[in-house]
């Protein structure tokens, strides 16, 4: 990983070096190592495949119809819906067979 203070002022530097370590710990904690690749051949054809996958994963999303369906299905299967904004946000929700409100 490499670190750069450039666009910040010299006297900051000393700050930026003993902290930065702690944070990026912080921020990452939850990642996982991925195994390295063995070798390139065939990454380009597993992308198209991951590709070709997703783009199919999306077709039945073919009308807005289908669009609230996923959602509500979504939403009844234990997502939720949340906004956020300065004085709070929204969250809508599935409980006891009804859709749920709280601001």
């Amino acid at each position: 990983m490499r670190i750069s203070w450039a666009d910040q002022a010299p006297s900051n530097s000393d700050y930026y070096r003993k902290t930065s370590g702690s944070w990026f710990a912080l921020w990452t904690r939850n990642f996982i190592a991925a195994d390295h690749p063995r070798d390139s051949k065939g990454l380009s054809q597993l992308y198209r495949q991951l590709c070709e996958a997703a783009l199919n994963d999306d077709q039945h999303l073919d009308s807005i119809a289908a669009i609230q369906f996923a959602i509500i299905t979504a939403l009844q299967s234990g997502a939720s819906f949340r906004t956020s904004h300065k004085e709070g946000g929204t969250n809508i929700y599935w409980k006891s067979g009804h859709f749920m409100r709280s601001d």
